[in-house]
């Protein structure tokens, strides 16, 4: 893969992830909608992980001997419906399949690219082991400019 077109998928990546954040907030209370927006990003992290899976398999599989297309083309696709599955689940709400899924779509040939796998594979870990750590909601926080003094 070349620099260019990495600088591209990463690129899009972060477009992907900003347009999610920057989405138009709902009328549901803070706490609800902070989880809910979470759960887009998330959603939508997991989306952009399996489109750089299907580019670097586009760019890549011309490069694979021929006795092995067939194992590299199933773990390919097999990396890919994983993330997009995973990225169903947390918008269903099934956070610990949803990290089993990412954690499971790395196992989509990257080559050298190896390093783009460690965030699927960390928030993978982190909705398999604490879901309640990443998901929850923001704290309120209390205006007491106005409120009285204890006694």
């Amino acid at each position: 893969m070349s620099r260019a077109t990495l600088a591209i998928v990463l690129a899009r990546i972060g477009d992907v992830v900003e347009r999610a954040i920057l989405r138009r907030r709902s009328a549901l209370p803070n706490g609800v909608a902070a989880l809910i927006e979470r759960r887009v990003v998330l959603a939508r992290a997991a989306q952009a992980w399996a489109a750089v899976i299907a580019v670097i398999a586009a760019l890549t599989f011309h490069l694979v001997n021929t006795d092995a297309r067939w194992i590299v083309g199933f773990l390919t696709a097999f990396g890919i419906v994983a993330a997009v599955a995973a990225s169903v689940e947390l918008r269903r709400g099934s956070d610990r399949l949803a990290g089993a899924l990412l954690v499971a779509s790395i196992v989509a040939p990257t080559y050298m690219a190896y390093p783009l796998a460690i965030p699927a594979l960390v928030l993978g870990l982190a909705l398999l082991v604490a879901p309640g750590a990443i998901l929850a909601p923001a704290p309120r926080t209390v205006d007491t400019a106005g409120a009285a003094e204890p006694r």
